[in-house]
């Protein structure tokens, strides 16, 4: 059975591994594998956006680390969760309305 991870500087939800800063998850998460679900928040703090977080996420150079199977976009702002909706888009994941999550 795979993990949960959770991006996010404020909250504190339910999750195996919790990253609070943009620069903690990019650095420990190509460490991960099976990740079942990640959290994500759009605004992570003074100069550190979730959107950039889940690019490099999403972007794995030649397949290094795996993709999560679902993503929960956590955040309350607007502007920052329809960009991340365009990232997880573009890499072939759909929403899911019974779950409020994006998955592959």
């Amino acid at each position: 059975m795979g993990i949960t991870v959770l991006v996010d500087d404020e909250r504190n939800l339910i999750a195996d591994v919790v990253y609070k800063s943009g620069s903690a998850a990019m650095d420990g998460y190509p460490s991960l594998s099976d990740v079942d679900l990640l959290k994500m928040d759009h605004d992570l703090g003074p100069g550190q956006d979730g959107y950039d977080v889940l690019k490099y996420i999403l972007h794995s150079p030649l397949g290094r680390w795996p993709l999560p199977k679902a993503v929960h976009l956590v955040t309350s702002n607007p502007v920052g969760r329809m960009r991340m909706k365009g990232l997880l888009m573009d890499a072939g994941y759909v929403f899911d309305y019974a779950t409020g999550t994006w998955i592959r």
